[in-house]
């Protein structure tokens, strides 16, 4: 028996007489039931690009007593994003990082009334479209253990806050977390995501699988 269909039958299973005889109180005798699996092509199923990056998270601290307000906290972020554009710029004159692009994610903040205030900026290196595959984790991890080196520069221009009448400072220097995947966990880069296989050298496709029942009466 041939498959005769547009995708690749892997498995052709016959169902037991148990089977057959739990159908009968239905009046329908089947004489043949029989599965097939089809995993299907997963470049039909959905493409995106490979993942040719890291993130790290670049946290601030602050000690508020009662809190922010949310338009305060909203303020901030937008302070944040600005402090950020001179630190990327730096970081490209910067021999070890001349190869990524550096930008940042939606910025976290802590909830509004909570005292230990926090801000988190996730900053995201990616490889540039000309650096190998082979070349990519390496090369970021170098730019990225160099970032580590400019910290003291973004801790000298952070935003103080300002709530109510009192206007608060930073009260610790601010943390970087290890590197991670933009796959997840520690795939390394070039990459696609768990779950998920690599179509082309640019594109990553999900699986899917096909299960298709096929009934044969006499």
């Amino acid at each position: 028996m041939t498959c005769g269909l547009p995708s690749i039958c892997t498995t052709l299973t016959r169902f037991s007489s148990v089977i057959q005889k739990q159908m009968l109180n239905s009046a329908i005798i089947y004489d043949r039931l029989w599965c097939i699996f089809c995993f299907s092509d997963a470049s039909l199923i959905a493409n995106y690009d490979v993942r040719r990056c890291y993130e790290v998270d670049i946290t601030f601290h602050y000690n508020v007593p009662g809190g922010l307000q949310p338009s305060t906290i909203a303020a901030t972020k937008t302070q944040f994003s600005n402090v950020f554009i001179p630190f990327s710029g730096v970081l490209k004159l910067v021999p070890q990082c001349r190869e990524a692009i550096i930008n940042i994610d939606e910025i976290a903040a802590s909830p509004p009334g909570v005292t230990s205030v926090f801000f988190r900026m996730p900053v995201i290196f990616t490889a540039a479209s000309d650096v190998a595959d082979d070349q990519v984790s390496s090369k970021l991890t170098n730019c990225i253990n160099t970032a580590n080196n400019y910290k003291g520069f973004l801790d000298q221009r952070i935003p103080a806050i300002t709530e109510g009448d009192a206007t608060y400072n930073k009260y610790n220097s601010s943390t970087i977390s290890d590197k991670r995947s933009c796959c997840g966990g520690d795939i390394p880069p070039p990459c696609c995501a768990a779950g998920s296989i690599k179509v082309s050298s640019t594109k990553c496709g999900k699986t899917s699988v096909l299960f298709i029942f096929i009934t044969l009466f006499f």
